[in-house]
């Protein structure tokens, strides 16, 4: 195993992931729809009741971020 340099494949998807993101807010907010729906749309309808979404702390920018994320998902049903 090595040690990935920087900038290497993982910080690319990092960026990927955060352009995605910005691109589904745009969508959502031209389109006048929340967020949260589009997103479930684009995974193919999550359900609340039977699918389980898992965040790691360490990823998610932070404590205050990841406590901002589980309080949104709980304000929408998950």
């Amino acid at each position: 195993m090595s040690i990935a340099s920087p900038g290497g494949h993982g910080e690319r998807s990092v960026a990927m992931g955060t352009i995605d993101m910005a691109i589904w807010d745009a969508t959502a907010k031209i389109e006048g729809k929340p967020l949260f729906p589009l997103l479930a749309d684009r995974y193919g309808s999550m359900r609340a009741d039977r699918d389980w979404l898992q965040f790691d702390c360490a990823l998610s920018y932070g404590l205050v971020e990841y406590l901002r994320t589980l309080e949104m998902l709980r304000e929408h049903g998950w």
